[in-house]
């Protein structure tokens, strides 16, 4: 017969049939209640003592045994998600250890299968089986002292099995989870029973027989039990008197051996009564040697009883409960004597453990002395070393894993995180749990887990909601449920849902204001306020409305700027302004104010390096300080200053890479990169350096499409993607290879449709939809496909009217609608119409004169300016000198200030020559 691994028949399953049967003896109230009380103790007899002969081919046995299975294999998963909180090391290698042998003994024990067949007999049985065992069920908990007595015992006789099985000792908190814990997760015992019954009511053969049969055929099965009864209590009763006599022949044992050694020692047998019980109770020493082996512990014991334990100063205590306990075995009280040591033990243990609190606190004032100086790693240190002694702080894991988030340790800060969590829940704090959900929320929005991180911010978004209706005065409450909206926001901006995410932010700013008001001097809520107004402003901005952002954004900035001026040394503070200023920079340059935009940028670069250097271990503030070099780096682009340009983006990658290689799982960091890696390669393509710029975006797609694979539904992913696309397509075409840039262009194409349907009222996704149709006819119209081309063409530019229709005063659109203007003129002169050609030129020159006056140190405005004055030039031959020399004047100019970039070096030349053509054909 193949081995049973999980010992089912003499150990588990012996055990819990045992009290199964106990229990159906008593069974009641059904409909087979008079059959049942006739002879319903001998029936159960019958029905679970069985031979051990068929008890491993018995269902239930069986069912027991997987149930076993189950429910160790639940615990298990639960020890080892608690021991990963653990920050012992040696007690994680430990536990580490053990789980993986319980693991290798649970999946033997799964691979173990019957060797045999239900018999006929047995059938008939187990046919009663499933109403018995459910009424067993119901009936456990009619005694709750009996059944908590059962439930320990069953669950101490499965943990010494199991430390058997493996051979090792098992850890505590392995045995803790095991037996249940004070978060409400229930022990062995109970998933036992409930698994069990579970596998017993869906077991085919029961089914069968249960729903056929029914009373009827419990009644013809207790007739057939019946008449097999007689035989079997017949067997039973002789086993029983067979036991009889070897019980009394064991009590004419003891008694002799008692008189003996009384006699012997010259102890009263009443003394040495409970010493022998508890001698032969756990122990094998075999029959003739126990009176020698007692007479031996007799003499021990009454020796340690006349040796007192010198009482030492250091503890106490000890000493004189181990007296106190000797004394007990003058009179062979070993009971006594254990009862005393153990109680000592107890308060030893509650004295450790008072101890251990306060010397946490040691740790914790450590931790405290440490965060003002910004050394991360001191402070991390004595945190864990605190929180070793005492893992009840709930703030004081939060403070852990912020400190961890902020050197980069995302994986550690998570785990602290979720032992706030779990302390949280023990202490059954609900605002610490609803800010435990939160933290862990922000981790995962950082690996890029959008899902993940709206159900923990949903989690304590519940949470706060609860809270802030049971009382609705208390503004802690009130200011959390802010905050949680401000993050609902986050993520519904971020998955592409702008009405949800308006939604909630303007949820987190009305409650932000209501408190504001109450307490304009209240800097906290004043703060909460700036952060509810940049999310409205990020939102207004993506809806193509700047003046609507530009306002939340400068209501935001306002607020920064008072609470820094209030708190010059607050460092939080300091980078809210920067980020604030950062905001009103993209708005004014959108409006095509460069000078604006740069100073609100350089102020925000001036406050993030500020920081960066205060802190360089501070991963998030070195986040903020490349953030800053990219914004400064597109101004000095836009502006012609390519080496200025170059050098700011090369600062702001140099960070980004260190970051993403020390934590290459934050998808933050990793599209940060891919941003810089854009930067770079725009800088290197208008240098005319076409190989470096390929590698560049290649490199920032292959992390796009990594972070896009993640999360498909994460929108601002899918919009990187398709940017890097049109990149990738742009080199490809310059090089000539039309298919590969077609193929380019339609992958970006694709993706910006999907967006723009999803939420055609977002400007951002419109104007980058119009972007690839103006792409996808470049490539048609290079094709010869004219009317292909034309009717993208078409698409793109109503999309820029509307746009720029809808802001005229966003610089960026009117320049997207000039170039649509010239596309259009393009198509309409090829086709010979030179009429609807030139006004078209004519259209986007008005456009690009305007922005030029605008701002006439922005580089791109002007070359933009030059081309307009060619293509009027050569729809216009008449006039073509006055335009060539305005175009020349313009290059001249840009070249002089080093603004021109290299690509297009030829370009003053090639102008000149045109007009002395004009002069000379004149």
């Amino acid at each position: 017969m193949a081995v049973d691994p999980t010992g089912a028949t003499s150990g588990v399953a012996a055990k819990a049939l045992g009290i199964a049967a106990n229990l159906a003896g008593g069974i009641a109230g059904n409909e087979a209640h008079a059959a049942y009380t006739a002879f319903g103790a001998r029936y159960a007899a019958a029905l679970f003592k069985r031979h051990p002969e068929i008890d491993r081919n018995h269902h239930i046995i069986m069912a027991l045994r997987l149930a076993h299975l189950d429910a160790t294999e639940t615990i298990l998963a639960r020890f080892d998600e608690g021991r990963r909180n653990d920050f012992n090391d040696m007690r994680q290698v430990e536990a580490e250890r053990v789980s993986a042998l319980l693991w290798s003994y649970l999946q033997d024990a799964r691979k173990f299968n019957s060797d045999g067949a239900t018999s006929a007999e047995e059938k008939n049985v187990l046919g009663a089986l499933p109403a018995a065992y459910e009424t067993a069920l119901a009936a456990r908990s009619s005694d709750m002292s009996d059944a908590t007595t059962v439930r320990k015992e069953l669950e101490d006789n499965v943990l010494r099995e199991l430390s058997i099985e493996i051979g090792d000792a098992l850890p505590a908190l392995f045995m803790a989870a095991f037996h249940g814990n004070a978060n409400g997760n229930d022990g062995w015992h109970d998933m036992f029973v409930r698994a069990a019954s579970g596998r017993l009511k869906d077991n085919e053969a029961f089914k069968a027989i249960w729903n056929a049969e029914q009373l009827a055929r419990i009644r013809a099965i207790l007739d057939f039990v019946d008449k097999k009864i007689d035989r079997v209590l017949d067997g039973q009763t002789t086993a029983e008197r067979e036991a009889e006599r070897r019980h009394n022949e064991q009590m004419e044992g003891q008694a002799r051996i008692l008189n003996l050694v009384s006699k012997e020692k010259g102890i009263p047998i009443e003394e040495l009564a409970p010493v022998l019980a508890r001698l032969i109770g756990h122990s094998d020493v075999p029959r003739d040697k126990i009176a020698k082996v007692l007479a031996d512990a007799v003499d021990d014991l009454l020796a340690r009883s006349q040796t007192l334990a010198a009482i030492q100063n250091d503890y106490p205590e000890i000493d004189r409960a181990i007296n106190t306990a000797r004394k007990k075995l003058e009179t062979l009280d070993v009971e006594g004597a254990l009862a005393t040591v153990r109680k000592a033990q107890g308060k030893q243990a509650l004295q450790r453990h008072n101890q251990n609190k306060a010397d946490a606190r040691l740790f914790f004032e450590e931790a405290d002395i440490l965060l003002p100086l910004y050394d991360h790693d001191g402070v991390v240190v004595a945190l864990r070393q605190g929180l070793m002694l005492d893992p009840d702080p709930i703030w004081r894991w939060g403070q852990l894993g912020d400190e961890l988030r902020k050197t980069g340790q995302r994986l550690n800060a998570v785990a602290a995180f979720e032992a706030a969590l779990e302390a949280a829940l023990r202490a059954d704090d609900e605002r610490a749990i609803g800010v435990s959900h939160e933290r862990i929320g922000d981790i995962r929005r950082a690996e890029g887990d959008a899902k993940g991180a709206l159900q923990a911010y949903q989690d304590s978004l519940d949470i706060w909601k609860t809270l802030a209706e049971r009382d609705p005065g208390n503004t802690e409450w009130q200011r959390d449920l802010s905050v949680s909206y401000n993050k609902i926001g986050d993520i519904r901006r971020a998955e592409g849902d702008a009405k949800g995410a308006l939604q909630a932010y303007q949820a987190g700013l009305d409650i932000a204001k209501a408190l504001a008001e109450r307490d304009p001097g209240n800097a906290e809520w004043q703060r909460d306020l700036a952060f509810s107004y940049n999310g409205i402003g990020d939102i207004r901005r993506a809806e193509g409305d700047a003046k609507g952002a530009l306002q939340a954004y400068q209501a935001g900035l306002d607020i920064a700027k008072a609470l820094a001026e209030r708190d010059p040394g607050n460092a939080e503070w300091k980078r809210d302004l920067s980020v604030s200023y950062n905001g009103i920079g993209d708005i004014r340059r959108a409006e095509g104010d460069a000078r604006g935009a740069l100073q609100a940028y350089q102020d925000g670069l001036d406050i993030a390096k500020a920081l960066a250097e205060r802190d360089p271990g501070n991963a998030e503030w070195q986040r903020d300080l490349s953030v800053s070099y990219d914004r400064i780096g597109d101004i000095r682009r836009a502006e012609g200053d390519a080496r200025g340009a170059l050098q700011a983006y090369q600062d702001g990658l140099d960070i980004l890479k260190t970051l993403a290689e020390r934590d290459p799982g934050n998808a933050e960091w990793q599209r940060d990169l891919s941003v810089s890696y854009d930067n770079i390669g725009d800088i290197r393509r208008a240098a005319g350096h076409a190989k470096g710029a390929l590698q560049a975006y290649q490199d920032s797609l292959d992390i796009r499409k990594t972070l896009a694979e993640r999360d498909p539904g994460n929108a601002v992913w899918q919009r990187d993607l398709s940017v890097s696309y049109n990149k990738i397509g742009d080199i490809r075409r310059a090089a000539g290879d039309a298919k590969g840039a077609l193929q380019a262009y339609q992958d970006a194409f694709d993706i910006r449709r999907t967006l723009a349907e999803r939420d055609p009222g977002n400007a951002e996704w419109q104007r980058d939809l119009s972007v690839s149709y103006n792409k996808i006819g470049d490539i048609r119209r290079a094709a010869g496909h004219a009317k292909g081309a034309l009717q993208a063409y078409q698409h793109g530019f109503d999309i820029a009217k509307a746009l720029a229709e809808r802001d005229p005063g966003n610089a960026e659109w009117q320049r997207d609608l000039s170039v649509n203007y010239d596309n259009i003129g393009d198509i309409r002169r090829a086709a010979g119409h030179a009429k609807d050609a030139l006004q078209a030129y004519r259209d986007g020159f008005d456009i690009r004169k305007t922005l030029a006056e605008h701002d006439p140190d922005n580089a791109e405005w002007q070359r933009d300016l030059i081309v307009s004055l060619i293509k009027l030039a050569e729809c216009e031959p008449e006039n073509a000198s006055v335009y060539y020399k305005m175009a020349l004047k313009i290059a001249l100019t840009l070249s002089s200030a080093g603004k021109l970039a290299p690509a297009d070096a030829w370009i003053p030349e090639e102008l000149a020559r045109r007009l002395e053509a004009t002069r000379t054909s004149s």
